[in-house]
């Protein structure tokens, strides 16, 4: 659906300089979708109320939409590693929230600083930005 109009350069998608684009947008939601999945799970085993699982099957389909429209095709190595970097990004931000919430404002800093390390791996990884020089390392190396 809007896969053919999903660009690598995410320059392309910026409203205004300062924008963070469609893509990291993209992959903010995608995040938010997995830690549904985690609540609904949870949810689940605590209460055994099956609407739990209802929610968690149709988030699991939009964010499998989503994510497909990031991760390159026929890639499912990527497509795992993709899923859990973004999971990883999630929950770091919600440890980093925790910190910041008791105060623990250096603590807070690390978390938030990793989780959006994690985002840029999964655009490395997926040829829309990160770090291309780590990228171009690794070619040269190789």
């Amino acid at each position: 659906m809007f896969k053919e109009k999903i660009k690598k350069d995410k320059e392309d998608y910026k409203l205004i300089k300062s924008d963070v684009g469609l893509i990291e947008d993209l992959i903010f939601g995608i995040k938010n979708m997995v830690a549904i999945e985690d609540h609904c799970i949870n949810s689940y085993e605590m209460s055994k109320d099956d609407i739990f699982l209802y929610i968690l099957e149709e988030i699991r389909k939009l964010r499998t939409k989503y994510l497909s429209l990031i991760v390159k095709e026929n890639n499912s190595h990527g497509w795992c590693i993709s899923k859990h970097l973004i999971a990883s990004a999630t929950s770091l931000h919600e440890v980093g929230t925790r910190f910041l919430s008791t105060n623990q404002k250096k603590e807070a800093d690390e978390c938030f600083s990793d989780s959006s390390q994690l985002i840029k791996l999964v655009m490395l990884l997926n040829d829309m930005g990160g770090d291309k020089n780590v990228r171009d390392q690794k070619k040269s190396s190789a």
